[in-house]
């Protein structure tokens, strides 16, 4: 099992696909959660860039699965 440094507060992560694909999005872009730092967000907590897309967030971390990086519109 592999072990990444995730660090919630800057929305960074060690994981070959944070690095090669997400890392290009802002900050307040749900397609820069990799399954890694969607795994450790206090979603009753998420930063205030994040919050919109809350239930979004919720539903990734139940299937254990990075954001969506086509997703067009919100999950309801």
């Amino acid at each position: 099992m592999n072990i990444y440094e995730t660090d919630v507060e800057s929305l960074t992560c060690s994981c070959l696909d944070w690095k090669q694909q997400r890392a290009k999005y802002a900050l307040d872009n749900p397609k820069r959660l990799c399954k890694h730092l969607i795994d450790k967000l206090d979603v009753e907590d998420l930063p205030e860039s994040m919050k919109y897309f809350k239930e979004n967030i919720l539903y990734y971390k139940e299937k254990e699965i990075a954001f969506n990086k086509q997703f067009q519109t919100i999950i309801p």
